[in-house]
């Protein structure tokens, strides 16, 4: 079982932008609150565009099937933030890096192959 530090740091393509909180550990996945630090502009653009469709398809309960193009877009944007976000600390990949717009943050990683 792997174990996480109460908190973590974020890399955007290189560079560090802020933090985990993390609060809720998993074998292969975690949850916390994001916390922008300084750098964080180098990724906000991404992160901002991830909250805002969070928050949008939140808001649009029951699910209708026009916001599937909606849903589509956030899987994109997911996949996009994954592939440039990683945390140091663990040196494990990341298989699913994604942020709602509370800010709370679920962490899936990829384990090595035995």
């Amino acid at each position: 079982m792997l174990k996480f530090a109460d908190m973590l740091t974020v890399e955007f393509r290189g560079r560090p932008i802020g933090r985990i909180f993390v609060d809720e550990p998993y074998p292969t996945r975690f949850f916390g609150i994001f916390q922008p630090g300084p750098g964080f502009s180098a990724g906000q653009h991404l992160f901002d565009e991830v909250t805002r469709l969070s928050r949008e398809l939140a808001q649009a309960a029951p699910p209708a099937p026009e916001h599937e193009a909606l849903k589509e877009r956030e899987k994109e944007l997911i996949q996009e933030l994954t592939a440039s976000v990683r945390l140091p600390e663990l040196l494990l990949e990341i298989e699913e890096f994604d942020i709602d717009h509370s800010g709370e943050v679920e962490v899936t990683l990829k384990l090595p192959c035995d």
